[in-house]
């Protein structure tokens, strides 16, 4: 067989397989990122069957909105952004409008301590930095 012919009938193989192979991770990207999110929630405060199924759900309306909003290139990205962020906003609200008041609760404590977790993080990272600069 001619190697000639071969080499670019592989090389558009290889491309097609190339770009059907991005296309199924991306559309398994969705899923996933809801089941992580599911995940997440039923970490920080107990999820019931039902409620992980209504997360999953909202999780998965989420993910779509922001691919939507993506796509949306004639709009600026500060707005885009924006939009993003209201998308996020009603997902969170509709979560939590799905949890018991005790889940609720559990859900202000891990807040709290993951913004004390950060503050912490932070404060280590300027004296570490302050530290090296009075070495220099």
């Amino acid at each position: 067989m001619n190697t000639r012919i071969c080499k670019p009938f592989v090389l558009s193989v290889l491309i097609c397989l190339l770009l059907l192979t991005s296309f199924l991770a991306a559309s398994m990207t969705v899923a996933e990122n809801a089941n992580s999110q599911v995940d997440r929630w039923n970490k920080d405060v107990n999820l019931t069957n039902a409620q992980k199924t209504a997360v999953q759900t909202l999780a998965t309306s989420f993910a779509q909105k922001c691919d939507s909003i993506n796509l949306l290139k004639t709009l600026p990205f500060d707005q885009r952004e924006d939009l993003k962020a209201t998308a996020h906003n009603a997902y969170l609200l509709s979560v939590e409008n799905l949890l018991t008041s005790t889940q609720k609760q559990r859900l202000a404590a891990k807040k709290s301590e993951r913004a004390n977790t950060l503050n912490e993080k932070t404060a280590q990272k300027a004296t570490q930095q302050s530290t090296q600069q009075s070495n220099q």
